[in-house]
């Protein structure tokens, strides 16, 4: 059985181009990594809540977080970087300071989080916290206004693109709907004590089994 990750994709647009950048992530880059790159099984976008991320190195507004299904990830990155060629061009419309981690379960060969949870079916709403360290408490939940929050960890993989070595080893992520963003990074900020953090709002359409649907689907559900 293949082992599941997450992949992650931070950008941001290049000044005064960020309606082409959304433009080109929403029509064709999204699903163009799906379609292209094996392993890739699905993916979705979402952009920072706010200007202020906890951390020097989490400047990268934009966050595109893809399943992966693949126990060989070099492998993985092998194929992004031969299949490239057919991606969609971006006629230069993100920084180049852009980066990919791939972290993964930290027990083994657990199933990876649930990326989704129930996105597909309530969107609006629907936020991502990010958590990054290097000494993350072993807490798989959050308590928050009386509420416990599932909190998946995960820890950085061994192979990553480029050969590159992650700022940080472990990920904590946290899904959540109809709660305040704030007040949510307050309270797994004064539980985890992550080195970087960052809450993103998930925005555009969801790339899904080989065919991403469309803002009219969304907007009709």
């Amino acid at each position: 059985m293949k082992r599941q990750h997450i992949f992650l994709a931070l950008s941001r647009p290049r000044s005064g181009r960020e309606d082409e950048f959304h433009q080109w992530y929403d029509s064709h880059h999204l699903q163009d990594v799906v379609d292209l790159c094996p392993g890739f099984e699905r993916g979705f976008r979402a952009w920072a809540t706010d200007d202020r991320p906890v951390g020097d190195l989490l400047q990268w507004p934009s966050l595109a977080i893809y399943e992966l299904r693949e126990n060989d990830v070099a492998a993985i990155h092998r194929d992004v970087t031969r299949n490239a060629k057919d991606f969609t061009p971006s006629n230069g419309v993100f920084e180049d300071d852009h980066v990919a981690w791939v972290y993964s379960p930290v027990d083994g060969d657990a199933p990876a989080p649930d990326i989704f949870g129930d996105a597909t079916r309530n969107r609006d709403g629907t936020h991502t916290l990010l958590a990054f360290g290097n000494d993350l408490p072993n807490k798989r939940s959050i308590v928050h206004d009386g509420i416990d929050l599932n909190v998946d960890l995960l820890e950085a993989n061994a192979d990553q693109r480029g050969g590159i070595t992650l700022p940080w080893r472990q990920l904590a992520k946290v899904s959540f709907r109809d709660a305040d963003p704030e007040a949510v990074a307050g309270a797994f900020g004064a539980q985890f004590f992550p080195e970087a953090m960052r809450i993103y709002r998930q925005i555009g359409p969801i790339a899904l089994g080989g065919s991403a649907d469309t803002p009219s689907e969304r907007n009709a559900e």
